[in-house]
């Protein structure tokens, strides 16, 4: 035991000098990395010299990392980047926006930091010695087979988007470790120093918190209240989000474009437009059907329109699905693609917008059926409506847009572009329609603003 505790401590110090050199290097994926396998050697190694204090640090560590991606859920709303979105492979934003991201409306971060302070604090409460909880480790096992069934099943959806996110996948293995340190001390419960007794009764019994055993009423309880404190918290940043809308300063405003990442915005002439088609500020929209913060972000953007007269927007298709965009490794969103060609039809009988904002209404119901019932909620001729959609004329339009995305290397959704800020050059809008109408507003009212720089790097 004494060798391999030497080991870990040993392993945990090179993972260290390793985020050292990678910082020095300049690789921001490579920090991360090191990072990751640098934070669960760490973990490791402590738990082999104490099991509780160890296992309470991974779960602060997965406290961390939780609360970190719960913040960038909201953080994302104008644009900001996260630390860990480094390349196309690597980018928990793109995760972290998906529809996976959230269960009932609430962000996943957040079931994960009460249930990691809920471990965290058993573990530290039975390290010290009080409270009844003899049934810690039997709770902890459970819990460390949901955690990790969970993971396998959150990894899988990574698998199929054919994007990761690194802090998902620290918390993967702060689950495993969990779930180990708990097996262990199943089996020798005096790990968890001090020894308690064992709850009394059977396994069960001890899970409803029967026998005199407090572990699952303390668990429960303080979970619970720092779930509910938290949503508050995110509640409270998500209703006061400003996005620096209101700055009037050309440095700050620069913050929220850039050109584009390669060759310039082309338009085929057959986008739907919303708004005046004279309007001074041109805004072209990139989106998928069944991506979250499209419908979100898509909705502002009309809201703008609304609001001011001197702008128009277009939109454009970029499915990400396989079945019809090449570019894309996976088949994310099987129905992005024939919802794309069903928008394009309905255009040709004067009921995009219609269409396209039931769609993003209901992202969970977009088969085949769905489109069709939605369609005939706004009188669409359901045969000449199928008919165009297996027209091989439609699929072409829908790859023209594809191929324009690409031609500007754009690779997620939503993505906005805005000309008529710098004369006829397109900007790429970094964040979302807070800032657009911000730097509409302030271009006119005759702040000068700073030339668009070069698109951030990404590493690849």
């Amino acid at each position: 035991m004494r060798a391999l505790r030497i080991a870990l401590s040993a392993l945990a110090a090179l993972a260290i000098i390793a985020v050292i050199v990678m910082a020095v290097v300049g690789s921001q994926t490579g920090v991360l990395i090191a990072g990751i396998g640098a934070c669960w050697l760490v973990c490791a190694a402590v738990m082999s010299w104490d099991l509780g204090w160890g296992l309470a640090l991974a779960m602060l560590a997965g406290m961390g990392a939780s609360a970190y991606l719960a913040n960038q859920h909201i953080a994302v709303l104008c644009g900001d980047a996260s630390i860990c979105s480094v390349s196309e492979t690597f980018d928990c934003d793109k995760v972290n926006t998906s529809s996976y991201s959230e269960l009932f409306g609430i962000p996943v971060a957040l079931y994960g930091l009460g249930f990691y302070f809920a471990a965290a604090y058993a573990l530290v409460m039975r390290r010290l010695g009080r409270g009844k909880l003899g049934g810690l480790p039997r709770v902890l096992v459970v819990a460390g087979l949901g955690s990790v069934a969970y993971s396998a099943l959150l990894a899988w959806v990574s698998h199929t988007m054919g994007t990761w996110c690194l802090f998902c996948i620290s918390m993967y293995g702060i689950n495993a470790l969990l779930l180990v340190g708990a097996a262990l001390a199943l089996r020798t419960p005096s790990l968890l120093r001090p020894a308690q007794p064992t709850a009394e009764g059977s396994f069960a019994s001890t899970l409803v918190g029967m026998g005199g055993d407090r572990t699952v009423p303390v668990m429960l309880v303080s979970g619970v209240v720092v779930f509910v404190l938290c949503i508050a918290v995110y509640n409270s940043k998500k209703q006061n989000l400003n996005c620096g809308a209101d700055t009037q300063d050309p440095a700050a405003l620069a913050e929220f474009y850039h050109l584009p990442a390669k060759g310039t915005v082309e338009l085929s002439g057959s986008e739907p437009q919303y708004g005046n088609s004279n309007a001074p500020y041109l805004i072209v929209e990139w989106a998928d059907y069944a991506c979250p913060w499209c419908a979100k972000a898509g909705a502002g953007a009309k809201e703008l329109v609304s609001d001011n007269p001197a702008i128009q927007v277009r939109f454009k298709h970029y499915p990400l699905s396989n079945k019809c965009n090449e570019f894309v490794g996976s088949d994310m969103h099987p129905t992005a693609c024939e919802a794309a060609r069903a928008t394009t039809c309905a255009g040709q009988q004067g009921r995009f917008w219609e269409l396209n904002d039931l769609l993003f209404k209901n992202q969970t119901y977009q088969s085949s059926e769905d489109i069709q019932f939605m369609a005939k909620q706004i009188d669409l001729d359901l045969d000449a409506l199928q008919a165009c959609m297996d027209d091989p004329i439609t699929h072409e339009r829908v790859k023209t847009d594809i191929a324009q995305a690409d031609a500007v290397d754009i690779t997620g959704t939503p993505t906005f572009f805005i000309k008529g800020l710098f004369g006829d050059r397109w900007v790429q809008v970094r964040s979302r329609p807070e800032a657009m109408q911000a730097l509409i507003e302030a271009h006119a009212a005759g702040i000068i603003l700073k030339e668009p720089g070069p698109a951030p790097a990404r590493e690849h």
